[in-house]
C-alpha cells in the first residue's frame, strides 16, 4: 500500500509544493496531495497530487481512488442525482484452492524421485556391484530378476499415488483424472484363441471433488437495493445469522437438523419504529457448502480384427458406472419451501450405451 500525506498548504503555496517534491524524492513517502485553501470556492484552485515514479503500479491505484473521490464529490455538490448506479452481487463458482496445487506437485515429485530415480540407482548400483553378473550363476534369469524389481517399485508407486490422492481428497482436493488401457499382447490376433482373448480396452473417467460453496439469500430485497437489475443477478440479499453455531463445517443434513431456515432470520427492512432499517444481512457469501461428487465412467471396447484391413469393435461405455447420486446445489433462499432440499435436484443415474461399428 502506498504512503500517502494529504496538506493543507499555506498561502505560500510554492514553498510547500517544493518542500514536498523533495521529501517525496527523498523517500519519506510514495504520494502527497496537496489542498490549496480556496479549493471547491476558487475555479482556478485545484488539489495535487505528487507521486514518486519508483512505484508506479500502487500509486496508479491511489491515483484512480482520488479521481473516483473527487468525481464523487463534485457529483454530489452539485446535486445531480446519478442516472446509472453499480450493485454489488455475490455468485458461487468453483472454487481452486491450495490443495488442488499442492496434491498434483507432492505426487509428480513422489513419482519422480522414487519410481524413475529409485528403480535406475538401484540397478545401476547392481550393476557396479557385479551382483547382475553373480546372479546369472543362479537358476534365476537376469530378466526376470530386473522385471521383478521393476514390478515391485511400479507397485509401492501405486500404493505412494493412491495415498497421496486419498489424503489430497480428505483435505479438500479435487480430483479428476483418466485412463486408458489396452491389452499389449497378441495384436494380431492370428487364430481364433487371440482373437477372443486379445483387442480388448479398459478406459475410465472419473471425478473426486468436495461439495460446492454457495450463499443463503433473504429470498426478497426489502429496501430495493438491487432494483432494477434483480433481472440480471437474480435477489442476491443475504438474511441475519440466527445461530452461533460454525454453518461452514456442517453437511447438508445437518443442516438441516439443525433447524434448516431457522438457522436464520429474515431481514426486517426498511426503518420503522420495530425496525433499525437492514439492508442486507450479516451471513458471509459462500457459507454453506453442497455435498460432494463422486463420479466413474468406465468404457470397455474389443476389437476383433480380420483379413484385409476389416475389424468389428464392440462399445460398451457406462456414466456414473456406481450409480451414486451427485446432487447439485439446493435452493438457497430461507423463505422456499425447498430451502436446502438437494433432493429436488437431479443426482443422476447410471447411464449403459452399447454400440458396434465395422470398418474396412
Amino acid at each position: 500500500m502506498a504512503d500517502v500525506i494529504i496538506d493543507i498548504t499555506c498561502p505560500v503555496c510554492e514553498t510547500v509544493f517544493k518542500k514536498k517534491a523533495r521529501e517525496l524524492k527523498d523517500g519519506a513517502y510514495d504520494m502527497a496531495l496537496l489542498l490549496p485553501p480556496g479549493l471547491g470556492r476558487d475555479p482556478q484552485a485545484s488539489a495535487t497530487a505528487l507521486y514518486s515514479e519508483s512505484n508506479v503500479q500502487i500509486n496508479q491505484l491511489a491515483l484512480g481512488t482520488l479521481r473516483r473521490f473527487f468525481d464523487e464529490f463534485n457529483l454530489q455538490s452539485s446535486g445531480v442525482a446519478p442516472v446509472v448506479t453499480l450493485a454489488e452481487a455475490s455468485l458461487s463458482t468453483r472454487n481452486i484452492g491450495y490443495m488442488d496445487f499442492l496434491v498434483p506437485g507432492i505426487l509428480g515429485m513422489g513419482v519422480m524421485t522414487y519410481a524413475i530415480i529409485g528403480i535406475a540407482t538401484l540397478l545401476v548400483t547392481y550393476q557396479e556391484k557385479r551382483i547382475l553378473r553373480r546372479i546369472q550363476v543362479t537358476p534365476l534369469p537376469v530378466a526376470f530378476f530386473v522385471i521383478a524389481q521393476v514390478g515391485a517399485f511400479l507397485v509401492i508407486s501405486l500404493l505412494q499415488t493412491a495415498i497421496i490422492l486419498g489424503a489430497g481428497v480428505l483435505a479438500g482436493a479435487d480430483l479428476t483424472g483418466n485412463f486408458v488401457w489396452e491389452i499389449p499382447w497378441m495384436r494380431e490376433q492370428q487364430n481364433a484363441v487371440t482373437k477372443i482373448l486379445a483387442g480388448w480396452q479398459l478406459s475410465s473417467f472419473f471425478t473426486f471433488q468436495s461439495g460446492a460453496p454457495f450463499t443463503p439469500l433473504n429470498g426478497s430485497d426489502p429496501t430495493g437495493a438491487l432494483a432494477g437489475i434483480d433481472g440480471l443477478v437474480g435477489s442476491a440479499i443475504r438474511p441475519m445469522l440466527n445461530t452461533d453455531k460454525d454453518l461452514s463445517k456442517m453437511t447438508v443434513e445437518e443442516l438441516r437438523a439443525a433447524g434448516g431456515a431457522s438457522l436464520f432470520r429474515t431481514l426486517c427492512g426498511m426503518p420503522s419504529p420495530t425496525c433499525a432499517g437492514e439492508r442486507v444481512g450479516n451471513t458471509p457469501r459462500n457459507l454453506l457448502r453442497a455435498d460432494g461428487i463422486g463420479n466413474i465412467d468406465i468404457g470397455i471396447v474389443k476389437n476383433t480384427r480380420f483379413a484385409n484391413g476389416h475389424n468389428i469393435q464392440i462399445r460398451i461405455e457406462m456414466f456414473n458406472a456406481t450409480n451414486t447420486r451427485n446432487f447439485g446445489i439446493p435452493d438457497g433462499r430461507i423463505t422456499s419451501a425447498n430451502f436446502l432440499n438437494q433432493w429436488a435436484t437431479d443426482g443422476g443415474n447410471r447411464r449403459t450405451w452399447v454400440a458396434m461399428r465395422y470398418t474396412f
